[in-house]
């Protein structure tokens, strides 16, 4: 277990607090939590295509460099969309997340099939990456709903995020005693 989990109650409860909030202003204010959503899809995803812009370039690296230069300009594409338009970005996100995902389930599939003879169980990332492409397909050909459904997603997951962190915190104030003693005991062994 982390070692804030143990020593800081307040530090869980803060974190249960926000994970509320968020699940309030989601399913209160949709709009405004669906461009915030855009933006951090966008920091992501320009951090995923730097990440395979630096694989690339690593010796050491196993897939083909031409299939993550592919990844590395599809990631740093869309989060530079996302960074200058994000507004347009919020109202396209729902078709951007839909080919981002079948472009990188693509290259899951891919990658499985290059490194079946490296890795075992390579039918996990096979089925990992026509799992991402489906999920793509279907936010590509119903993209309001998939709008809907992940503010409901987010918003509930919030909520409940949020009330089993400030749970754990309130019975976190239970334990200063026994974890106080315990770590006591660990540091003189």
């Amino acid at each position: 277990m982390d070692y804030w989990i143990v020593r800081s109650a307040g530090a869980v409860a803060i974190r249960g607090v926000v994970a509320l909030l968020l699940g309030v202003v989601a399913l209160l204010m949709p709009g405004l939590t669906f461009v915030v959503l855009a933006i951090a899809f966008g920091i992501y995803a320009l951090i995923d295509g730097i990440s395979a812009l630096v694989a690339m370039f690593d010796r050491r690296a196993r897939l083909h460099r031409g299939w993550l230069a592919l990844e590395a300009v599809a990631g740093i594409l869309v989060g530079i969309y996302t960074a200058f338009w994000p507004g347009v970005a919020a109202l396209n996100l729902a078709v951007v997340i839909g080919a981002w995902a079948i472009v990188t389930g693509i290259f899951k599939i891919v990658s499985a099939i290059s490194l079946r003879k490296q890795i075992r169980h390579e039918m996990l990332l096979v089925l990992s990456g026509l799992g991402t492409v489906v999920f793509g397909a279907i936010v590509l050909w119903f993209p309001m709903l998939g709008i809907i459904g992940m503010m409901w997603a987010v918003g509930i997951y919030g909520l409940v995020v949020g009330g089993l962190l400030l749970g754990l915190a309130i019975q976190m104030r239970a334990w200063a005693p026994r974890t106080d003693a315990g770590m006591e005991t660990r540091r003189a062994a």
